[in-house]
């Protein structure tokens, strides 16, 4: 197992190859058929954290990916300066993998007995983070979209069908209001955190 570990470890170093075929070729071969021996590993999420500031947007996009499915908390920072990212895909890739650590974030917490009112507060703490640190208006405004989604289907099993409904209801709300072009996307950020405000008030 331990062989095994080591093995994997170096195969994820050749995402710092000198040839941008082979770093490539690493980082889909990691995204696409080595995905389950990441889950869960502690040792791979430095590396590739590290390889979110790989010169090649390819290298980058991927990895972004690849974080979003093993959802490790380390991970939320570096992937909100991913959001500031010189390339589009690879924004993208990181608001969505942003969204899937939150959520797993708030699984752990769950399983943890963590009280309702700590994972919200998770939750306020990132959206504050993206609010002040992140200047790209696209990739906010696909964030909020996959948030919006993401966080009503998180909270489906935790909340009264009361309060899942109003608060589901008060996301979508905020979505199709504040994502009008004419309206500063960063207030739908404002809006959300007063929704989760709210929410953890009332539980």
């Amino acid at each position: 197992m331990v062989k095994e570990n080591e093995k994997l470890l170096k195969f994820i170093q050749k995402l710092t190859d000198k040839d941008k075929h082979v770093r490539r070729n690493t980082a889909i071969t990691l995204r696409y058929a080595r995905i389950n021996e990441l889950r869960g590993n502690e040792q791979v999420v430095s590396p590739l954290i590290q390889a979110l500031k790989n010169e090649d947007s390819n290298v980058r996009y991927n990895v972004a990916n690849i974080l979003g499915e093993i959802g490790d908390e380390r991970a939320v920072k570096p992937l909100i300066h991913a959001l500031e990212d010189n390339n589009r895909f690879v924004r993208s890739s990181a608001a969505g993998a942003l969204v899937k650590c939150l959520i797993s974030q708030g699984d752990s917490l769950a399983e943890e007995g963590k009280t309702f009112r700590e994972i919200i507060e998770i939750f306020i703490s990132t959206l504050k983070s993206i609010s002040i640190q992140s200047e790209n208006i696209d990739e906010i405004s696909f964030f909020i979209e996959e948030f919006s989604r993401g966080v009503g289907d998180f909270f489906r099993e935790m909340l009264p069908k009361d309060f899942r409904m109003r608060f589901q209801t008060r996301l979508n709300q905020i979505y199709k209001t504040y994502l009008e072009p004419s309206v500063a996307v960063k207030v739908a950020l404002e809006e959300l955190i007063k929704a989760l405000e709210v929410l953890g008030e009332t539980n």
